[in-house]
């Protein structure tokens, strides 16, 4: 004699035959029916007409008057971004998307330019320096003439 259905088997026929007995092969078939005797079969049995019990109350698709619906479809196809000063300036300089626009580049210019004429401007105001006190060649290195003296 075969061995009685689990509910494991029973679940495992129910997904490949389908929910209708009356399509299962005649073993499964006898199988099943003698399983749903059972008291696991029972027990089975409740929970499915349970669960289908609330599947049935509960839409699987919320209502078209869910709030939820309603402000998914408030919202433009078209969503412009309000921007504040910082952004429409950023936009001028950085150019929308671009790394490096012209006028990015060309304020760049500009404030290097700035900066280097104001360190020449500083730097030609202050004192002539003697070229004698800074060159340090004349300590470090042996000049062509101390050669020749030496040799003498």
């Amino acid at each position: 004699m075969k061995k009685p259905m689990t509910i494991e088997d029973y679940e495992l026929c129910r997904l490949r035959f389908g929910r209708d007995l009356s399509n299962w092969p005649d073993a499964e078939r006898l199988a099943a029916e003698a399983f749903l005797l059972s008291a696991d079969g029972q027990a089975f049995e409740g929970a499915e007409a349970a669960l289908d019990a609330i599947l049935a109350q509960t839409p699987s698709v919320p209502s078209a008057s869910s709030d939820f619906l309603a402000s998914l479809k408030d919202i433009p196809a078209e969503y412009s971004v309000k921007t504040g000063w910082f952004d429409a300036v950023s936009r001028v300089f950085f150019g929308d998307g671009k790394r490096f626009s012209p006028v990015a580049v060309a304020s760049q210019a500009a404030v290097y330019l700035a900066v280097l004429g104001v360190g020449l401007m500083i730097g030609l105001q202050s004192a002539t320096v003697d070229t004698e006190s800074v060159d340090l060649s004349d300590g470090l290195f042996a000049s062509n003439a101390q050669l020749f003296l030496e040799e003498e």
